[in-house]
């Protein structure tokens, strides 16, 4: 899977990997995969090792697979302090 880095015009930034196989030209749909991981991991959990990545799946299938970090991690930017605190606080 190969790295990605999307900087939005609001300054914040989505980081990932995807993997992005030659699709066939007689294929009228082609599905997306979309993986967001777990707390504790990031997008590498999807692409591990080379013998338990979803790339391999992705190649074999010809299918778009994108793993997205979350909020806060790597270099995707942290959400932003809510602003709906509760009141009693």
């Amino acid at each position: 899977m190969q790295p990605f880095k999307i900087n939005l015009s609001d300054g914040a930034t989505i980081t990932g990997l995807l993997s992005l196989p030659p699709i066939d030209a007689q294929a009228r749909f082609v599905p997306l995969v979309v993986c967001l991981h777990g707390g504790s991991y990031d997008a590498e959990y999807f692409d591990a090792t080379p013998e338990s990545s979803i790339a391999r799946v992705s190649d074999a299938l010809h299918i778009p697979v994108i793993a997205i970090n979350r909020p806060g991690y790597c270099e995707t930017t942290p959400l932003a302090a809510s602003s709906n605190q509760d009141e009693t606080s």
